[in-house]
């Protein structure tokens, strides 16, 4: 697949370079893949562009849907761009996925489930949710040792993650990724928050294990 994100806190690229690499990416990229946009590049690109260069998912990196919350995190688009350009790409056809971040600067579990709400209401194909984990040499890092940000505990991040995938499961949405995956250039000792190579089920497990107490 190939993948394209503008990561807010998270990168010092300008636009001009992100749509750059966007069209340089839509011409390079293999046939019926994946796609991740930047939510407001939907303003100017036209879906029958994707369809003519056998795009067939287009994931959008929404994040979060609390504006608050995406200021915060410096990610340059607005909830309302978001739900836009999720709503052109179900209406055209195209499989929708959305990504969703848990523990971003400002948010709350209360933002974060209003967040999964609102994914769930774009009917999407499938969700991915990344908990928060801070890398070296990031804004967020620097955010963190000044005691500007503190990051979930796995705890809480498997807490949350239950309520989160108990909404997407009561509505037949998959969540087909929940934490990242393993990244060799980031060794266990310089990744600080919630990390767990089998987070997914480790969420999993926790929910089926409620499931079963309440039966």
């Amino acid at each position: 697949s190939v993948t394209y994100n503008n990561t807010g806190l998270y990168s010092k690229m300008g636009s001009h370079y992100n749509y750059l690499l966007f069209f340089f990416l839509m011409i390079r990229r293999p046939p019926r893949s994946t796609l991740f946009p930047y939510t407001t590049l939907f303003r100017s690109i036209k879906i029958n562009f994707l369809k003519e260069k056998k795009v067939q998912t287009v994931e959008i990196g929404a994040q979060s849907f609390s504006d608050r919350v995406l200021k915060n995190s410096g990610r340059g688009h607005s909830a309302e761009s978001t739900l836009k350009a999720a709503k052109l790409i179900s209406q055209s056809g195209l499989r929708l996925g959305i990504q969703l971040m848990m523990g971003l600067p400002g948010d709350s579990e209360k933002a974060f489930l209003q967040g999964v709400k609102q994914a769930i209401s774009l009917n999407p194909s499938f969700v991915r949710i990344y908990p928060v984990v801070i890398l070296p040499e990031t804004e967020l890092m620097e955010m963190f040792t000044n005691g500007k940000y503190k990051p979930l505990t796995l705890e809480k991040t498997i807490q949350i993650g239950e309520k989160a995938l108990k909404m997407l499961y009561d509505n037949n949405i998959p969540c087909i990724r929940f934490g990242l995956p393993e990244d060799s250039s980031a060794s266990s000792s310089e990744r600080i928050g919630p990390f767990h190579p089998a987070m997914k089920h480790m969420v999993d497990s926790s929910l089926a294990y409620a499931t079963m107490c309440s039966e």
